[in-house]
């Protein structure tokens, strides 16, 4: 390809005409005018013919680096190379926080019994207890508890045709005993305090009730107060009676225990725990609506002096019977009200204290 053009050189300038006169000599050449400015750029020329391929470079040789191209995509990984040496242990770091305590063990096997220490110092001797009603007749030990080689019984007294007497430690029949709140009195028209609770053994097994204890109520009561406790060795016999008194009790038979808070002729109750203040009996009257009423309370007693009475049979003259038992219930008034049940209208026997 051609080469651009060249500036235009300046153009010749003639001389100034001279005075004619003679021809002179030729004079000499004039000194060339200064350079022009330069004249306007020409149009582009034709292109120039293909010039010939070049030479091949050397087969080694290369070119200069083009610029990087765009970033390709991210290939897939490569598989997981070896594993390398392990390193240098680093430097240990501080402790870390103490976890927490694990699980209590099990309790290891217990150790052998050590020496028995020494006798400690005699503690002060108990309240007096309650003096116990006194024999009136020698027949009032029929059917107090016994053991006969180690059964428990209770005694039997006979008499032949001389009078001679034999006591007898009958073993008690197989059983269960069933010992419930048979009767209460709720004071008489001599006196409110001459009030009465009568506890029954209607099971086929004496009954230990030692340490059980007779509560009361009021109708509407929230807590139990303790009227009595029942002696240790108490063995209540098979159709045996315990007669717990008032503070004026006044019935002919002295009873087994006192006791002192006055029941609440319109409402109340009163019940039977065992040691374990299970409660094994209870009845509620009148107005009563506490813990110890059992289903529905019975009637109220209509005046004072009446009694409310449970019986196993309407004919039943059980005080009149008694007479070789000293737990027996003589009646402390005349007046009664008696609601007599049968054992299919309550949920545990023997019928108890409801109306029908």
């Amino acid at each position: 390809m051609p080469g651009p053009v060249g500036p235009a050189g300046p153009a010749r300038r003639d001389g100034a005409q001279g005075v004619q006169g003679n021809d002179g000599a030729e004079g000499a050449t004039g000194a060339d005018g200064a350079v022009g400015p330069a004249g306007p750029r020409g149009a582009a020329g034709p292109s120039g013919a293909i010039g010939l391929p070049g030479v091949d470079g050397a087969a080694d040789a290369r070119g200069p680096t083009g610029p990087a191209g765009p970033a390709g995509s991210v290939g897939p990984a490569g598989p997981l190379g070896p594993t390398g040496a392990a390193g240098a242990q680093g430097v240990p770091g501080p402790p870390g926080v103490a976890g927490a305590a694990g699980p209590t063990g099990a309790v290891g096997p217990a150790g052998a019994t050590g020496p028995a220490g020494a006798v400690g110092p005699i503690g002060p001797a108990g309240a007096t207890g309650d003096p116990r009603p006194s024999l009136a007749s020698f027949d009032q030990l029929g059917g107090l508890a016994c053991a006969g080689s180690g059964v428990p019984g209770t005694i039997q007294i006979t008499y032949d045709s001389s009078g001679h007497v034999t006591l007898a430690c009958i073993a008690s029949p197989s059983g269960t005993a069933v010992v419930r709140v048979n009767e209460v009195g709720t004071g008489t028209s001599a006196s409110g305090a001459d009030e009465f609770v009568e506890l029954a053994n209607s099971g086929t097994a004496a009954a230990d009730i030692s340490g059980w204890k007779l509560v009361y109520r009021s109708a509407t009561g929230t807590t139990d107060v303790a009227l009595a406790t029942v002696p240790a060795a108490t063995t209540l016999a098979v159709g045996g009676f315990y007669l717990l008194g008032g503070a004026s009790y006044g019935g002919a038979k002295p009873p087994d225990e006192s006791f002192s808070p006055d029941l609440a002729a319109p409402g109340g109750a009163v019940g039977l725990r065992d040691g374990a203040s299970a409660l094994i009996d209870s009845v509620g009257w009148g107005t009563a609506t506490n813990a110890l009423v059992e289903g529905a309370a019975a009637p109220a007693p209509p005046d004072c002096g009446a009694r409310l009475e449970h019986r196993a049979a309407p004919e039943r003259p059980r005080h009149e019977q008694q007479r070789h038992r000293l737990h027996r219930h003589i009646e402390p008034v005349a007046a009664s009200v008696e609601p007599l049940m049968t054992s299919s209208s309550r949920r545990r026997p023997p019928p108890w204290l409801r109306p029908s």
